[in-house]
């Protein structure tokens, strides 16, 4: 396309400075898992404002952790979230799934009975068989995996799913704090009393959201669930997937990040010690996992021209294309390994699925050849050890649908 039919578009500073954003997510509920590459909740959060009206549908094919989906609700939208990965989808969904004040009654006196007990192995593991226990344990240090199996026959005492979802959550940034990228490990005392000072503080700022989030949609906190609608699944054919209400379509906008083409992030695991992986995290949310990084990635890094990924990625898009209005906006964070080639790729085959570009109208130095760029600080221990390497950067790309 030649640069004089090029769209253009003025976007709003407030979105450039969420995308230039370096903080850490640390704001609530966000904060209850952070969920590996995920974007500043600011970044959702003032796109949505700006470029979809309260009520409309915000979809992420890719929604990870939930950050747009918790953004769209606190702003009262509906909002549809995909993700291949079981562990992605009960995340977002219990980030989202509202408690009611006799769900934090429960919770909190199940705490305070645990708060006197010693943690010791029981007598009796009945999550899966032998073989899945040593899959999804591999890798897991003694004292960690001697709590977790402790916490987890504790959370069997909750007497709701919902309960019981929102103690494992918790259970996972701990095990998260504990063990992902860390090179020691504390005792299984440290890790009962980081897990109780966790989940009560969790429990009031979680409260203080939903409180918020259903007095900005004029519902009661129970209600809330009702806006959201979170699919675990590739979101290639989600358009047949019938899921998402009739009368919530045509979706307005769309707020994700995709896998990133050639970079390696570690979506399905834990690092720990020399960056040994343990499929640990599925345990403890109890879901199933059988699946390599591939498989999470849309193809293998190492594939030459990553043609896999591209195919996947054209898939998924010309999906969510025919669950979008005609003048709908789709605005995309994405890193590359070699953006070289791999942004002509990504851009051809968006091209492919119906979509043109639009470029950003602005001077600010950020924006180059009409897309925002940015610097992304080191996620992982290696990460720092690499330095400024192409795939530190991160790019917005927003499109619309080709009519």
């Amino acid at each position: 396309m030649k640069a004089k039919e090029r769209e253009h578009m003025a976007v709003p500073d407030a979105i450039v400075q969420a995308v230039l954003n370096q903080d850490k997510v640390d704001e609530p509920p966000h904060n209850l898992y952070k969920y590996p590459a995920r974007f500043a909740p600011s970044f959702a959060r003032e796109i949505i404002k700006a470029f979809s009206q309260e009520g409309e549908l915000v979809l992420d094919p890719f929604c990870g952790g939930g950050t747009t989906l918790l953004e769209a609700i606190r702003l009262k939208r509906r909002t549809a979230g995909m993700d291949v990965s079981s562990l992605a989808a009960f995340i977002a969904r219990t980030k989202t799934t509202p408690l009611s004040v006799h769900d934090r009654y429960a919770i909190e006196a199940w705490l305070n009975c645990m708060a006197d007990e010693q943690p010791s192995q029981p007598a009796l593991d009945t999550w899966g068989t032998t073989d899945e226990r040593e899959h999804y344990e591999r890798n897991c240090p003694e004292g960690a995996r001697a709590f977790f199996a402790w916490a987890l026959d504790k959370v069997t005492l909750l007497p709701k799913v919902r309960q019981q979802a929102f103690a494992r959550l918790i259970l996972l940034s701990v095990g998260q704090w504990a063990l992902d990228c860390k090179t020691s490990v504390p005792s299984i005392l440290a890790f009962k009393k980081e897990f109780c000072s966790r989940l009560k503080g969790a429990m009031q700022s979680y409260f203080d959201y939903l409180t918020t989030a259903a007095a900005a949609n004029e519902l009661p906190r129970c209600r809330l669930g009702s806006l959201r609608r979170i699919i675990n699944r590739d979101a290639e054919g989600s358009e047949k997937e019938g899921r998402i209400p009739i009368s919530w379509l045509p979706a307005k906008l769309v707020v994700t990040s995709p896998p990133y083409p050639g970079v390696h992030v570690v979506y399905h695991r834990w690092q720990i010690n020399g960056r040994k992986e343990t499929p640990a995290p599925f345990w403890l949310a109890n879901q199933r996992d059988g699946a390599g990084a591939s498989f999470y990635m849309l193809g293998s890094r190492h594939e030459p021209g990553l043609a896999t990924y591209f195919e996947r990625l054209q898939g998924v898009f010309a999906s969510v294309r025919s669950l979008l209005s005609e003048d709908a906006l789709v605005f995309q964070l994405v890193a590359f390994s070699k953006p070289s080639g791999q942004l002509d790729s990504f851009l051809s085959g968006m091209e492919l699925a119906g979509y043109r570009e639009v470029h950003v109208d602005s001077k600010a130095d950020c924006v180059v050849d009409g897309r925002v760029w940015r610097q992304v600080p080191g996620r992982k221990w290696y990460a720092k050890n690499k330095g400024k390497i192409p795939a530190s950067k991160e790019v917005l790309l927003i499109h619309r649908p080709l009519l």
